[in-house]
């Protein structure tokens, strides 16, 4: 039904037609005669779509957007058009008490999907400076990590029109927080009804999106309730207290869930994220979780595996940009993590002190500054890979994983999977891998027992898969001390766990710090023993026995070749040991490689490409003079 309002106030009235005509779609077309009056504004025309082209997000299928065109003409003449693009879908949020406590999931068109993405906040602290070009980057770098949501987090902005257009166009859904965040609010009239208007107009302006998932109150505020201990850190008189208390209840339980319902009925509301508290273990079970207990709680990354709630919204950990992207803010003097401008650029009080914290847990010291920036990079991705794989293996119990954070609004060591100059970080690399919609994940879950491992295949598809794992376990130089193929089913939108290979007498026998787990899948058709194409499995897992300080990494001797070919750099590299966390950058140009922050095994061939687009053939060739290419055991 389409529902279209004429106004205009130096009309009286007017005898017209509508013409609605479908772009992209044949058997849509229509026009529509009508009688516009000052006191008849709307006009309502059905609109029967026989077999309709459903809207998916990505991983699951088109986003398709039925395109229409609306024009009111009079006499030939077009008095007024409008272009609208629409997608078809359904979306229903359920959050509601179930046998281990309270869900919160997604269906969309009737499928449970685990939503795999990031906390969005505005692209740079002068939103005017945040360009088409920056927008459509932003949903080509979210598809590319297999994302298929993004959350607008309550702190930032109501984001533009093209950025809701380009999440339908892209697959992408929005959480979206209104526009509170980690306060509390008044509520007199005035305030009430001013908000009142700004949420009214952004409802009736987004909720005509397809990728709009859900309406969220505000972020953290009933959280800060809880636990910040407002009255005590702002001095809040104890009838002060209870009046801003009675004042966020008006605004996030009457006022904001009314104009939802009024203007946005069949769109899920609830007031606030999280709906359960970190600092309680058992509200893991309840609702979604922001989850912080690594990072501001210093726990150590494996609590990622300990904490798993139903739907992760929030949770992250810091790093640094990358050398060429901090000498965009500095120079050379600044080049050390106590200069001024470094600590100007960390918001974070203790952020520098935790990122070097772990660091000591977990690797080796670095030998210098570009390379403690390269290992902050390192670390940050590594541990977020414990969390997605943690939160991906534990579905239907989880069913949301959404990391903060996705982008920086300036240059800054921060919680970004991507820096400000559009920099993937290793966590945006990482999230690619983790996030595929077919993933296999090494477990080990029994702490106690070094061989206690497990392999769980992970599926977002709609469909069984037929596919062929590979276990193996081998030395850092290659030597295959165990292996086993096998035929595997990924059975549709689920977790299938797979006992893996008993190599207890094998890690027994050898120094546990030179021995590797290796887990692979394969199409069906494809033999690992002995076909070309088992350099490029569909998703791989490594799993080492002792922490990344304790392995013993020798220097990698690399065969790299290169190619250029249609403004596209194509890069393959083969290793004669295991090479951990390989990065490959090209000296004062910024861009993306197809993968990066790799582990590399032996006498493997990896290919890896990136796009050149503004330069020809002959410049890109003398670019690929300048490819510079370190592993974890150069950054010592």
């Amino acid at each position: 039904m389409f529902q279209i309002a004429l106004d205009n106030q130096n009309i009286e009235s007017l005898k017209g037609t509508l013409r609605i005509t479908c772009t992209n779609v044949d058997g849509l077309d229509q026009d529509v005669e009508f009688t516009y009056q000052k006191d008849n504004l709307c006009i309502s025309v059905p609109l029967t779509i026989a077999e309709p082209k459903k809207w998916w997000p990505n991983g699951l299928g088109e986003a398709f957007l039925y395109r229409f065109k609306i024009e009111v003409i009079d006499a030939d003449l077009v008095l007024a058009s409008k272009e609208l693009s629409i997608g078809l879908r359904t979306i229903e949020v359920i959050n509601q008490a179930d046998e281990f406590g309270e869900c919160f999931y997604i269906k969309v068109n009737g499928q449970p999907t685990f939503m795999k993405g990031a906390n969005y906040i505005p692209s740079d602290s002068f939103l005017n400076q945040v360009s088409d070009e920056k927008y459509k980057q932003i949903f080509n770098d979210a598809v590319a990590a297999n994302m298929n949501m993004l959350r607008v987090w309550g702190g930032g902005v109501y984001e533009s029109d093209r950025f809701y257009q380009l999440a339908d166009e892209q697959g992408i859904l929005i959480w979206q927080d209104f526009i509170f965040a980690c306060s509390l609010y008044p509520a007199d009239n005035n305030f009430v009804a001013n908000v009142s208007q700004e949420v009214e107009y952004n409802i009736k302006r987004l909720r005509n999106h397809a990728c709009l998932a859900l309406w969220c109150g505000n972020n953290e505020t009933e959280m800060g309730m809880e636990f910040w201990h407002w009255p005590k850190t702002f001095n809040y008189s104890d009838e002060l207290y209870q009046k801003l208390k009675s004042d966020y209840a008006l605004l996030f339980k009457n006022v904001l869930p009314e104009l939802v319902k009024a203007f946005d009925p069949s769109r899920f509301y609830f007031s606030s994220s999280p709906i359960g508290y970190w600092e309680n273990k058992a509200d893991d079970n309840r609702g979604n979780n922001h989850y912080w207990g690594v990072w501001h709680g210093e726990e150590p990354f494996s609590e990622f595996k300990n904490r798993v709630p139903r739907f992760m919204s929030e949770y992250g950990f810091q790093s640094f940009p990358l050398l060429d992207s901090v000498k965009k803010y500095t120079i050379a003097e600044d080049l050390h993590i106590n200069s001024e401008v470094m600590k100007s650029h960390q918001k974070h009080p203790r952020g520098n002190a935790l990122i070097k914290q772990y660091m000591a847990d977990e690797y080796r010291e670095p030998k210098d500054f570009e390379n403690f920036l390269y290992l902050s990079q390192v670390q940050q991705a590594l541990g977020m890979k414990i969390a997605f794989e943690a939160h991906r293996s534990a579905m239907p119990f989880c069913m949301g994983t959404l990391y903060w954070q996705f982008n920086d609004c300036w240059p800054v060591a921060s919680w970004s999977g991507i820096d400000y100059y559009g920099q993937w970080k290793a966590l945006h690399y990482q999230a690619k891998r983790s996030f595929k919609p077919l993933s296999v994940f090494i477990d080990a879950f029994d702490e106690t027992n070094l061989t206690a491992l497990k392999v769980n295949l992970v599926s977002d598809h709609l469909t069984a898969k037929n596919l062929r794992l590979s276990e193996r376990l081998m030395t850092l130089d290659g030597e295959v001390l165990f292996s086993n193929v096998q035929q595997i089913t990924a059975e549709p939108n689920a977790v299938s766990s797979i006992a893996a290979g008993d190599v207890s007498t094998l890690i027994k026998a050898h120094d546990l710090s030179q021995l590797v787990f290796v887990a692979q899948i394969f199409a069906d058709e494809v033999d690992p023993d002995n076909n070309e194409e088992v350099k490029n499995p569909i998703s791989e897992a490594l799993h080492y026995f002792v922490p990344s300080k304790a392995l013993t990494l020798k220097i990698p001797q690399l065969a790299v070749s290169s190619t250029v070919t249609n403004k596209e750099l194509l890069v393959s590299i083969k290793s004669n040991t295991l090479a951990r966390q390989i990065h490959l950058s090209l000296q004062e140009f910024h861009g993306n490689f197809s993968d990066n922050f790799f582990d590399l095994l032996p006498n493997v061939e990896k290919n890896i490409s990136l796009a050149i687009t503004d330069k020809n053939a002959a410049e890109v060739t003398l670019l690929s003079a300048q490819l510079r290419i370190i592993s974890m055991v150069d950054s010592y």
